[in-house]
């Protein structure tokens, strides 16, 4: 059998613990939304707390020789997240996160690559997007999108072939650089960054930033925001992805797709 593996489960003993505060605290809170995020975070501690080293032995003790894992990023500051990482059997890592997998994807051999990567990979294929010889401007350097998505846009495949830059909050020239670019990949998780003034006509966005705004318009009270401001940018484009229903949804459908190939042992047998 095939599943995805959430840490919180790896910790079943610190549901005890949680059960009991929400006990407590559904009597004598005096705000149940208050009880529940004062819960939640209590929950990232408990469920957490010995993760580094638990991962290996939980699924070893349990002979689940099948299980396919993911770690849910970011966690609480006080673990390590490359340990984590490290800890999870790269033949196994549906996330592509695993430095084994991001070595093989550097080089260009088969491995699980990382979801959001993959996504915009497949979005520029299934548009049939020109990538060879274009200059590819990459806003953000991140391990799980930036740096892995700027990697493919170089490989000597399609798509790919690109000239590729890659702008961060170090940049001094971001406005110039992505003047001249022909695509642009924004993942700097800063809503609205790019503006109409830093892109030239025709150019193809893919925004990739989904960030939480205040919105009193809203019932939930704020909205999703990608790093383009999209009103403006448009009308410039000849294709960009909308925020929400863009690139989340190809995020998703990458993820199920690693976890099926890791079922069927596609990658690594």
């Amino acid at each position: 059998y095939v599943g995805i593996v959430r840490l919180s489960i790896f910790m079943p003993a610190s549901l005890v613990m949680v059960m009991f505060m929400r006990f407590f605290f559904f009597f004598f809170s005096s705000s149940r939304r208050h009880t529940r995020s004062f819960l939640v975070s209590w929950a990232r501690i408990f469920f957490f707390f010995q993760a580094e080293d638990g991962i290996r032995d939980f699924c070893l003790s349990r002979g689940l020789g099948d299980v396919y894992k993911r770690q849910q990023l970011p966690l609480p500051k006080h673990i390590s997240e490359q340990k984590v990482i490290e800890a999870i059997d790269y033949r196994k890592d549906v996330d592509g996160f695993h430095p084994v997998n991001v070595g093989r994807m550097s080089i260009g051999l088969p491995c699980f690559v990382s979801a959001t990567p993959a996504g915009i990979m497949e979005l520029l294929a299934r548009y049939e997007i020109e990538t060879k010889g274009k200059h590819c401007v990459v806003l953000g350097r991140s391990n799980i999108v930036g740096k892995p998505v700027a990697t493919l846009m170089m490989q000597k495949a399609y798509p790919g072939n690109a000239t590729v830059t890659v702008c961060h909050s170090a940049t001094p020239n971001i406005k110039e650089i992505c003047r001249t670019a022909d695509i642009i990949i924004a993942a700097l998780g800063s809503p609205e960054f790019v503006t109409a003034d830093m892109v030239k006509e025709g150019v193809v966005i893919i925004d990739v930033g989904t960030t939480r705004v205040p919105d009193a318009t809203k019932k939930s009270g704020f909205k999703l925001t990608g790093d383009v401001k999209f009103d403006e940018v448009a009308p410039k484009c000849s294709f960009i992805t909308p925020v929400p229903g863009g690139v989340g949804p190809m995020t998703i459908v990458s993820l199920m797709r690693n976890t099926l190939l890791a079922g069927k042992k596609a990658i690594y047998p």
